[in-house]
């Protein structure tokens, strides 16, 4: 199950609760309906991302500012653009229920930003 958290053009953020453990379940699952995770070089054919790539063609030709930033363009997103927000776990040993929860890491915050910026609907 997914849910469309934030809509952009040509992306999507997205909450995924997967079923089981299985490996690249989310992965396999999400390139399968042709939206492959980003970065994903396995399902869906790129390993990096830069802000560069999610400027408008149009803008890169008519704005000086725009043409700078896509030329100083460092990766955004170098990994799978996948987080384990929240974990729900029983413990192996005790069977208390378990959980850990971890904020957005700034890699994806960055992404997140100039997917606001170069692609909101």
């Amino acid at each position: 199950d997914y849910e469309v958290i934030e809509r952009f053009v040509g992306f999507a953020f997205l909450r995924a609760l997967p079923k089981t453990g299985r490996t690249h379940q989310i992965r396999l699952h999400l390139a399968h309906i042709r939206h492959p995770v980003l970065c994903d070089r396995l399902y869906g054919g790129r390993a990096v991302l830069t802000e560069a790539e999610l400027i408008p063609r149009g803008q890169l030709g008519h704005d000086a500012a725009v043409a700078q930033t896509a030329a100083n363009s460092p990766p955004l997103l170098e990994r799978h653009g996948l987080h384990a927000h929240r974990l729900l776990v029983t413990h192996p040993t005790s069977g208390e229920r378990m959980e850990f929860v971890a904020p957005l890491a700034a890699d994806m915050e960055r992404t997140l930003e100039a997917l606001r910026k170069w692609r909101r609907r």
